[in-house]
């Protein structure tokens, strides 16, 4: 936590709220504001201003000032759970000249910043996108702001009361608060914000200099070494001009620092135990650490964290030796207040739960498990360390939740943190196929396109669709487009009602918590294609497809990040095969540029897919572009707008059981 020091008179506080995706590390600036005597204060350029050494400002941050005497509240609505310093005294900010100090009451003025990869600070109100101030008084009066920053400057001068200032008055870049989720900071080392607020024709004014570095922060929820089980981790730096630096860091269920065995396949490394491991990723360049403590039999588990200051992405794969299974572990960075987990354990599929805390506090994360009716049926309380793990079956008597036994449903877990869902399908022998189960966070309202839907010719699609707010119905609709973009009519069975319809399009109801799940096989026909969901309320889900002969499985999220491109890392080496899916989710036909590039980021081929509208196309990476074969490397497509495109990548690795092959959703990189 910083505070300004203004002639050790200020009672300007920062509130701070954790987040595991991305923050802004701030560093000594100027600030400019009020000298502080007793009668009006004059404002001064070039005030000192000095922040903590080490100090980080979460993606959410909040500055207050409190006038007239009282205690700021400790919380604000709409804050959530942020730590406060108590603010009394009065002061004021202001131009030259006399400036009247506020009467009693409190004034409690709030602003925050987010930094979002790509490198982006987004300056924003607490609702809504606009600025917002709160007031407690004897008289609530009318309230106006003005925020502006000049980045990479700062303000040579101010304008009268609360105007806007000329940009000729900034040396750098002058914005506006509306303008900065839209304005990249990458280039920019620090700014001069600037507020005007008025409250009942009262202006207090404050401009502060900041310098800030950008910094990228996730976890991986699940980490597993020995005892039969194999990670591999794979990071690749999605700037095409500039080196980025990486730290991975590892730590055990206890939150301490996790010593592990590593080896690179890539050779770009020597073999080393660490708990650590940082390095200078190249433009395009992949990263592929891999760790399996032999010395071990029980295995050591864990979790890991990416610290970086550039477009440093990636994901692991734990494989489990013994049967050659194997799943992914996603770079958790969004950030969110909950996420919630849609299970299966009925026809003796069993799934599995692994949560990372990646704060450096401890973390009491609320539990509430629902079943596909929307009933709560179960609530608890999962304790973490600082930097803490933990993995369970989710049937677990001890661990887990025995109420979810032989039922479908959710479990919403809240707070900051790290989730993985497994889930464990019998395919004969005593044998499981291991698939992720996407988790569901920050859904809202729109559409989503999920890249690929088979059915029929040994394929079936499981669709599972989830109402996220557990208090209002939504209504939502999922459409079926062949490889041509012409609606797809495809056999469904609804198993928890026992219906069956053939349809291209399905309209649904689900009440607040509910869950639907969907089955498509065409016992006739070879069906290929693509979906996409629509929905008015905060409806999410995915798809998990499965060859039944083998009984392997793969999971297809909901795209609904709405970007323009997206990179796929992809492995052809060891007999591994990489296949791809695309589709098209608007009504006019695209074109997608592609360019694959090896593991040191250089080029080896590059071309363009042409998808009609509402198209979808799908191949082996090595049918399409043959420079791919025994590589590896990272395959980029670019649309020619935001949200066009959804793209699917899946790894086929040989389990070295008769000539098997475990299949593996590759996460889609957003770029």
């Amino acid at each position: 936590m910083w505070i300004p020091s203004f002639n050790n008179l200020s009672k300007i506080a920062a509130l701070v709220a954790l987040s595991a995706a991305s923050v802004a590390t701030a560093s000594a600036g100027t600030c400019h504001a009020a000298s502080f005597n007793s009668a009006a204060p004059a404002f001064a350029i070039g005030g000192s201003c000095t922040l903590s050494d080490g100090v980080t400002i979460s993606n959410f941050r909040a500055t207050a000032v409190a006038m007239g005497g009282a205690t700021a509240p400790a919380n604000v609505a709409g804050l959530g759970d942020l730590r406060t310093l108590a603010l009394n005294g009065n002061i004021a900010l202001g131009p030259p000249g006399s400036f009247p100090t506020p009467g009693a009451g409190t004034l409690l003025l709030q602003y925050a910043f987010t930094v979002t990869p790509p490198p982006r600070m987004l300056l924003t109100g607490i609702e809504n996108g606009t600025w917002v101030a709160a007031v407690t008084s004897t008289q609530v009066e009318p309230i106006t702001q003005t925020a502006y920053a000049c980045v990479g400057g700062v303000f040579s001068s101010l304008p009268a009361g609360n105007g806007a200032p000329s940009p000729a008055s900034c040396s750098g870049s002058i914005v506006s608060a509306d303008q900065f989720s839209t304005t990249a900071f990458s280039a920019a080392t620090s700014m001069d914000v600037y507020v005007a607020l008025s409250v009942g024709g009262t202006v207090t004014r404050i401009t502060c200099n900041v310098g800030y570095t950008i910094q990228t922060m996730g976890a991986m929820a699940q980490l597993s070494s020995g005892g039969g089980w194999d990670t591999q981790l794979t990071l690749i730096n999605k700037d095409n001009s500039n080196p980025v630096p990486a730290t991975l860091s590892f730590f055990d269920n206890g939150g301490a620092a996790q010593q592990l065995p590593f080896t690179f396949p890539q050779g770009i490394l020597q073999p080393q135990t660490t708990s650590t491991v940082s390095e200078t990723l190249n433009p395009n360049q992949l990263l592929v650490l891999d760790t399996n403590d032999v010395t071990d039999q029980a295995g050591l588990t864990g979790s890991a964290q990416l610290t970086t200051q550039g477009s440093i992405d990636g994901f692991a794969i734990f494989r489990y030796t013994p049967t050659g299974q194997e799943a992914v572990v996603p770079l958790e960075q969004r950030v969110a207040n909950s996420w919630i987990l849609a299970f299966d354990n009925t026809g003796g599929i069993a799934t599995g739960v692994a949560i990372a805390n990646p704060s450096s506090s401890a973390a009491m994360i609320p539990v509430e498990v629902r079943d596909d009716a929307g009933a709560v049926i179960a609530t608890g309380v999962i304790n973490l360390a600082a930097n803490g793990h933990t993995s369970f079956l989710l049937t677990d008597a001890q661990l887990g939740f025995p109420a979810t036994a032989n039922k479908r449903g959710t479990v919403k877990f809240g707070g900051q943190i790290s989730v993985l869902g497994l889930r464990a399908a019998p395919i004969g022998a005593g044998s499981f196929s291991v698939t992720t189960i996407p988790v569901l966070a920050n859904i809202s309202f729109g559409a989503g396109s999920m890249a690929q839907v088979s059915a029929g010719g040994g394929w079936q699609t499981t669709f599972t669709l989830v109402n996220t707010n557990p208090t209002t119905g939504a209504q939502a609709t999922l459409t079926f487009h062949d490889n041509d973009g012409n609606p797809l009519s495809l056999p469904l069975a609804f198993p928890q009602t026992g219906t069956k319809a053939t349809e291209s399009t399905v309209n649904v109801k689900l009440v607040g918590g509910a869950s639907l799940i969907i089955v498509a096989n065409d016992p006739n026909n070879a069906d290929v294609g693509s979906a996409v969901l629509t929905s008015g309320g905060a409806i999410g889900g995915f798809a998990i497809y499965q060859y039944t002969p083998t009984g392997q499985e793969a999971v297809v999220p909901i795209e609904t990040r709405g970007v323009t491109s997206y990179v796929l890392a992809f492995d052809n080496t060891n007999s591994i095969v990489t296949g791809l899916a695309i589709a098209n989710q608007t009504s006019s036909p695209v074109t997608v540029g592609v360019t694959v590039r090896d593991d040191t980021g250089a080029t080896l081929q590059s071309g363009t897919i042409q998808l009609a509208a509402n198209g979808h196309t799908s191949f082996l990476l090595t049918d399409n572009y043959a420079n791919a074969a025994n590589k590896r490397g990272a395959i980029e497509f670019d649309g020619t707008a935001a949200g066009q495109i959804s793209v699917l990548g899946l790894r086929a690795a040989p389990t070295g059981l008769g000539g098997a092959f475990a299949v593996t959703t590759i996460p889609a990189l957003a770029k």
